[in-house]
């Protein structure tokens, strides 16, 4: 037991053994010093940061700006926006320009959207049966499957060798 909420803490206090009673001592010493760290290093910062105000070089003005995020690449579980890809010698976005998205249609688990090959299957390895085209809105708050994102973002031969 880590945790001595109002729940547990009379019952702890009547049963918990002299080596119990020390280790959760031990851990909550160990909290509270991770604790300090973290209270340390914010405070240091803040002096940091009311310096930078001060002197007016916070925020930064000369920042790098942030790349355009492509509404059809996004990844992961949270389905969070990712920057445009483009193939090396090409201003296309692999994601977005002139590509429609389809469901495995022999799937009911509708969390994630296949690019698809045109010939009615997907472009993973599995070469799935796919559903019709669905429309850009719907695509767009997806997550591509991590198969089809190898598909587009792989070179292909002659991507490779140009002289090929």
């Amino acid at each position: 037991m880590n945790r001595l909420d109002d729940k547990h803490r009379a019952a702890f206090a009547e049963h918990a053994s002299l080596d119990s009673i020390r280790a959760v001592l031990d851990a909550e010493r160990t909290k509270r010093r991770r604790a300090d760290r973290r209270i340390g290093w914010l405070e240091q910062l803040l002096d940091r940061r009311l310096d930078q105000v001060a002197a007016g070089t916070w925020p930064a003005t000369d920042t790098a700006p942030e790349a355009e995020l492509c509404s059809q690449n996004r990844r992961g579980d949270r389905a969070v926006l990712q920057p445009h890809h483009y193939p090396p010698g090409s201003d296309r976005c692999v994601f977005c320009t002139g590509r429609t998205y389809v469901f495995n249609s022999r799937s009911v688990n509708r969390m994630w959207k296949h690019a698809h090959d045109g010939a009615g299957r997907t472009l993973c390895p599995a070469g799935l049966q796919a559903t019709d085209p669905m429309p850009d809105d719907e695509a767009a708050r997806l997550t591509l499957c991590s198969g089809c994102r190898t598909a587009l973002t792989t070179p292909t031969e002659s991507q490779e060798n140009p002289h090929a």
